[in-house]
């Protein structure tokens, strides 16, 4: 599936248990076989506070960004569903753990 940055950036994030995680803000993307994709999810006032910032400013770290690892997500429509409960996104868990607690039999995006 090939979506856009715009077709991402402003939709709402619904983790599996059906509650809102938040909006995305902005994306991760690493290069793969020559071509960038995207790797992860920014969500929240924190990814928003960091895309407009001119620079690094201390009060960022005050909200860092909610992170959701692109693996995490189940399928996209009017909102981006997630194969994960909101509750795993809020220890701190990281990328591989997230992706490893989603459902293997999901459909992908």
């Amino acid at each position: 599936m090939r979506l856009r940055f715009h077709e991402l950036v402003g939709k709402r994030v619904l983790a599996a248990d059906g509650r809102l995680v938040g909006t995305i803000q902005d994306l991760v993307a690493e290069p793969v076989e020559g071509e960038l994709r995207v790797t992860a999810l920014l969500v929240g006032y924190g990814a928003l506070a960091r895309r407009i910032a001119f620079r690094r400013a201390p009060w960022l770290r005050l909200a860092p960004p909610r992170r959701v690892p692109w693996g995490a997500v189940a399928r996209i429509d009017r909102a981006v569903h997630l194969a994960i409960p909101a509750i795993a996104l809020q220890d701190g868990a990281d990328d591989e753990r997230l992706v490893a607690a989603a459902p293997a039999e999901r459909g992908g995006p």
